[in-house]
């Protein structure tokens, strides 16, 4: 998914590593468990629950594995639903703003066919979501 913000770059990854943020935007109630820090940073690790539809828990473990400031971090579950799911969020200056990027790749519990039935629309709706609120967020620091 990708969107554009009337920030730089730099302020939109920054936005992004901000735990209160990070809550802020889900479009589903969410609730950190325990963090190694209150910004994202290299290493960062980040136990969660969140409630899809906010009826079903989900509980991950993430920590963040690459970090280029300004521009670019990634964060991979450790422990959760999925069997595999890594986010790379990346914010590029476009002269008036940045493009901001999320690129997800995943692998849920049940295989390829609920990934594509199921799981792949409900992550488009859930960051769908996720980029009108960080646009409202954002255009008030504007």
């Amino acid at each position: 998914m990708e969107s554009w913000f009337p920030q730089p770059a730099d302020v939109v990854i920054d936005f992004c590593l901000q735990r209160q943020n990070f809550i802020a935007i889900m479009p589903d109630r969410m609730q950190v468990i325990w963090s190694s820090t209150e910004t994202g940073q290299l290493g960062g690790t980040y136990h969660f629950r969140w409630w899809l539809k906010n009826v079903i828990p989900i509980q991950w473990v993430a920590f963040i594995d690459s970090y280029t400031p300004g521009h670019e971090f990634s964060d991979q579950q450790v422990r959760g639903f999925f069997r595999y799911f890594h986010h790379t969020h990346t914010a590029v200056d476009d002269g008036t703003g940045s493009r901001y990027t999320d690129t997800l790749r995943f692998a849920g519990p049940f295989g390829a066919r609920v990934d594509r039935a199921v799981l792949l629309g409900q992550m488009r709706r859930t960051f769908r979501a996720r980029h009108e609120r960080m646009n409202r967020m954002l255009s008030v620091l504007a």
